[in-house]
């Protein structure tokens, strides 16, 4: 499913969370809302929809739409109910809170991403990055068997 580079506001959001009996029988695995503008509040009104009426969700790509720490949280707080292989954040307003939130979630396994985690042209520090790139790669490792 795909929306991208449509300027998706308050109204358009709340119909698309609107849908979930519509959306749940047709298996969403990729779901591309970048380029869309609609911020943390767009996102709060997403997440409930990708829990509930997404399950099979593979690839979660919401890229340049304003997203900041808030919406970083609400995600680490409401994540898919399945791992993820893809998850882009990139260019969003995202700072070292809202990476503490996403590291956190991904260290205690409620956020699982599996292939590919974008997080480039955030606000974030590059120490917070690479905190999280660190504890990313050991969650894939841990998932896998690894020492």
């Amino acid at each position: 499913m795909s929306a991208s580079s449509a300027p998706l506001g308050a109204a358009e959001m709340r119909v698309l969370a609107g849908m979930g009996a519509e959306l749940a029988p047709l298996a969403v695995k990729t779901l591309h809302l970048d380029g869309n503008g609609f911020g943390d509040g767009g996102l709060a009104l997403l997440l409930p929809l990708v829990r509930s009426a997404m399950p099979q969700l593979e690839r979660l790509v919401l890229h340049s739409n304003d997203i900041t720490n808030e919406g970083a949280a609400a995600l680490a707080a409401t994540p898919p109910r399945q791992p993820l292989l893809e998850l882009d954040l990139s260019q969003n307003a995202i700072g070292d809170a809202g990476l503490a939130a996403l590291m956190a979630a991904l260290a205690d396994g409620s956020l699982s991403v599996l292939e590919s985690l974008d997080l480039i042209g955030n606000a974030a520090s590059d120490m917070a990055i690479d905190e999280l790139k660190t504890t990313w790669k050991t969650m894939r490792r841990n998932r896998r068997g690894r020492p």
